[in-house]
């Protein structure tokens, strides 16, 4: 039924796979002697069931449709599946299926077009058709023509697509749109010629990708969009930059220098990506960035630092330091200008916010120019007020060398409000340059740079960002409703109509509001964390006649039932969900993903003036690492963070996170009310999840995509083995223990590659914590801060930590001040056979917890009780209060 829904209706029909699959009365027989086949359409499978067929006939019926004398080429796995999907096709096809192992040379390639499509992509009907239609008609112009891409299973933001289905055509000129880089074969439509001879053959991996779409985008320096053509997928794969390696930069240059003579700005561009993400990981030779130039650097969209440390290699030190801001506002190096600090190059306003009269605004340097001089915010009486310039570490970029390129750095500033004021922001390098600044507007700035008529109100005052200055005003009904006016009818313009439907039905729905709005939630797919504990606890203390509290769950998760037992539920991602947000005046999440607190994605930024919810962040774990880099104030901007141990609050305190004790709370974690103790042999083994092996976020989703390559790892490699050691297993039976076996969320769909037993079972979902931890005897963990529950509870566990070196550099936490040998709770094994025997000796001696590690648990937690709900609930209503 998945498959089905992916594909249109008439593909579940049988009679539909028949009539695709044998030729009809009026189709072309291809002739395909001297080469006269009119397209070629690549099949890259990557296996031979059902959904692979339907590709191959859906593929075929799409061609067919365009009619032309076509061919199909099977490619990407083995021989032998292909061969076995080819049987699987019943009756003869309208056009000859060939298959193809290792590479595709463009010479052998029989179609004057082809295309590439993933297995379980399919064209909407028709369209395949229409990119062939449009490339005919501009024989002369371009040589590639891209489809609109979107996702199988999307049905979102329909008048958004219906309106870009009616727009015409549009070409991409790279002469003056150079960083507009296009480098996947997906919904892409190519004349042969154009890469017959460029691309030495055309392989399966990213890097030929790349270079056969640059390629076809070179010969004209242009490619086209149509955008009534559609494609739909299943996962956009990374083939291309992110893989690509110093040759491929150099193949790059070579293929632009053989069609063009040398390499223009686009080629650079390609190159330049390549080289971002190559020298991040590889010790890259930089001296290829020789033949970029710097506007190509400078209008990229890699990191702002790394760009920086582009510029120093390629002019050295001694140039960077020679830099001076012109009148203008402009940064130069050598005569290039690097940076335009007046126009969004040089400050961002990260949090802005009212308190006791004084406009709060925390940022950050964009560009380390301006920290050599004074920052400060000018209002229109001459008065100033100095911004202090701070490090920033969570912008830390490391290279393969281990060097950093870059520390960042933030600002902080505190103005006194006047009704009437305007106020700009100041740049004075002291050598005689004084510029103003027009800053980006981050998320939780509440305003839109982008726009002329952002606002927000707050605390009888209106808040504005118009012609390069914020602008206060006093908050009126009168004066709050034309400037909303003003900012529908941008919005109108702009041709937003989703967001312009999405404002109004929140100002009608704001009429009608009566109570507080609380949204709790754990992740959108499932409970069972500390947000259900919480909400049931409202629930339970009568909060839903004071507050209008919703527990916010996926439709599809298989805890929506149970959670509507205990209180009111809000489906996650429908319109009710996003106009609640809206609405909500606490949204109390336990993870910290952006969809948790971004239900419109990319149009966020139109409605950050409705933005009036405090933050409240229950936590999924406890912070022993230091996760700064993507918890500080700056990035999220939490109002309360609860912490389960002084020393936990401190590091936050003290550490990168920018918040203050107003914000960082010693509470518990409101799970912890419901840890009991009810063992009965059982041994969980709960690993923790690895940024390096982790799928691709599908879009639109909570899940992450499954990643074939995940069983060549290490990790799955210690796991899968110990859970199926003859020698551990043995002394469990012996002993009379079952084992539990549970991957980190992030991982579920890689559950099913781990091979259980009659010992140990491996869940394929997500596992009830709170029930494992009742009834199991010991628990084995790595990095994985379940380790504090079973902890609370004291029992024995054991940390597995043989990849330790590699986990602090390849994760996305740094070490903070939790050391496992110093601090843990039970001992640290650095090897599989220390692991096996250590497990061994715990369950031979009944399970129990050492005194040093009791007394460790003793010095830790500052409450051991089942009062954490009641400490968040109090921490959580002392917002309003003060």
């Amino acid at each position: 039924m998945l498959l089905q829904s992916m594909l249109p209706a008439s593909t579940d029909n049988p009679k539909y796979i028949e009539k695709v699959s044998k030729p009809g009365p009026d189709a072309v027989a291809p002739d395909l002697e001297g080469n006269k086949t009119k397209l070629t359409v690549i099949m890259r499978m990557l296996g031979a069931g059902e959904m692979s067929r339907r590709t191959v006939l859906l593929a075929m019926k799409e061609a067919a449709a365009a009619g032309v004398p076509f061919d199909v080429v099977l490619w990407g796995t083995g021989a032998a599946d292909n061969a076995s999907l080819l049987d699987q096709l019943s009756g003869p096809a309208p056009c000859e299926v060939r298959l193809e192992e290792g590479s595709i040379d463009a010479f052998s390639l029989r179609g004057e077009y082809f295309c590439v499509v993933d297995d379980g992509d399919y064209w909407e009907e028709g369209s395949l058709a229409k990119l062939l239609r449009y490339l005919e008609a501009c024989m002369s112009d371009t040589d590639i023509a891209f489809a609109y891409r979107r996702m199988a299973k999307s049905k979102k933001r329909l008048l958004a697509y219906r309106r870009i289905a009616k727009m015409p055509p549009e070409s991409v000129c790279l002469d003056e749109q150079f960083e507009r880089i296009n480098t996947l074969y997906k919904g892409a439509l190519i004349r042969t010629e154009a890469v017959r001879g460029a691309v030495p053959s055309l392989s399966a991996g990213g890097e030929s990708e790349l270079l056969c779409v640059t390629a076809a985008v070179l010969r004209r320096m242009r490619y086209d969009i149509v955008s009534a053509a559609v494609i739909r997928y299943i996962e956009l794969r990374e083939y291309g930059r992110e893989k690509a390696g110093e040759g491929t930069v150099r193949a790059v240059f070579d293929i632009a220098r053989r069609i063009c003579g040398f390499v223009p700005r686009y080629a650079q561009s390609v190159a330049l990506e390549c080289l971002y993400f190559s020298f991040i990981r590889n010790k890259t030779d930089l001296s290829l960035l020789s033949d970029i130039d710097v506007d190509v650097i400078r209008r990229s969209d890699i990191n702002r630092k790394a760009k920086e440390y582009m510029y120093r290699e390629k002019y050295g030190e001694d140039a960077m330091r020679s830099v001076r801001v012109g009148n203008e506002g402009t940064v130069q190096v050598n005569g290039y200008i690097i940076a335009d600090i007046v126009n969004g190059e040089g400050i961002a306003v990260s949090v802005l916010d009212i308190r006791e009269g004084h406009l709060v605004i925390d940022g950050l340097v964009l560009n380390s120019v301006i920290s050599s001089g004074r920052l400060f915010v000018t209002d229109d009486k001459g008065g100033e007020s100095e911004c202090r310039i701070m490090p920033h570490p969570p912008e830390d970029v490391e290279t393969a060398w281990g060097k950093k390129i870059a520390v960042g750095e933030r600002y902080s500033v505190s103005v006194r409000l006047r009704k009437g004021g305007v106020y700009r922001f100041v740049f004075d390098d002291g050598h005689g340059a004084r510029v103003n600044l027009t800053p980006l507007m981050g998320s939780h700035s509440r305003l839109n740079h982008e726009s002329g008529y952002s606002y927000f109100v707050k605390g009888g005052y209106r808040i504005s960002f118009s012609k390069k200055a914020l602008r206060v005003a006093s908050s009126t009904r009168v004066g709050d409703l034309k400037a909303e006016m003003k900012y529908l009818a941008e919005i109108a313009r702009k041709r937003e109509f989703g967001v312009f439907l999405y404002r109004l039905m929140y100002r009608a729905a704001k009429a009608f509001k009566r109570r507080p709005v609380w949204l709790v939630g754990d992740r959108p797919q499932y409970a069972k964390d500390n947000a259900e504990h919480l909400f049931r606890y409202m629930m339970k203390e009568g909060l839903g006649q004071k507050y209008n509290i919703r527990f916010v769950i996926s439709r599809g998760s298989r805890d929506y039932s149970r959670m509507r037992s205990y209180g009111r539920v809000l489906p996650f991602d429908t319109a009710t969900h996003r106009i609640m947000f809206l609405l909500s005046d606490k949204v109390i999440l336990s993870t910290a993903h952006d969809m948790g607190v971004n239900p419109f994605s990319a149009s966020s930024m139109y409605y950050r003036d409705l933005y009036s919810f405090d933050y409240v962040y229950l936590r999924h774990g406890v912070a022993k690492d230091d996760q700064s880099a993507w918890l500080n104030k700056l990035n999220k901007n939490i109002r309360i963070l609860l912490t389960v141990s002084a020393r936990e609050r401190h590091a936050i305190l003290n550490g990168d996170y920018c918040y203050d004790e107003t914000v960082v709370k010693l509470t518990g974690l409101p799970r912890f009310d419901s840890l009991t103790d009810d063992a009965h042999k059982v041994i969980a083994i709960l690993p923790t999840w690895r940024r390096n092996l982790e799928g691709k976020m599908v879009k639109a989703s909570p899940v992450r995509q499954y990643r074939k390559d995940f069983k060549e790892s290490e990790f799955f490699d210690f796991y899968n083995r110990l859970i199926n050691d003859e020698e551990l297993l043995a002394v469990m039976r012996a002993e009379h223990y079952s084992g539990k076996f549970f991957l980190h969320p992030v991982f579920e769909a890689q559950a099913g590659d781990f091979v259980g037993n009659d010992v140990f079972s491996v869940g394929s979902s997500v596992a009830d914590y709170q029930q494992l931890f009742r009834e199991s005897s010991l628990m084995l963990t790595d990095f994985s801060s379940v380790a504090f529950d079973f902890a609370y509870l004291k029992k024995p566990l054991i940390y597995a930590q043989p990849d330790e070196d590699e986990f602090y550099v390849k994760h996305a936490w740094k070490r903070g001040y939790f050391s496992y040998p110093k601090d843990g709770f039970g001992p640290v094994t650095r090897s599989y056979e220390e692991t096996v025997r250590t497990m061994i000796n715990y369950i031979k001696g009944g399970c129990v917890m050492e005194k040093l590690y009791s007394d460790r648990v003793d010095g830790f937690f500052t409450y051991r009780d089942q009062d954490n709900c009641r400490r968040v609930m109090e921490a959580i209503e002392a917002i309003d209060k003060n």
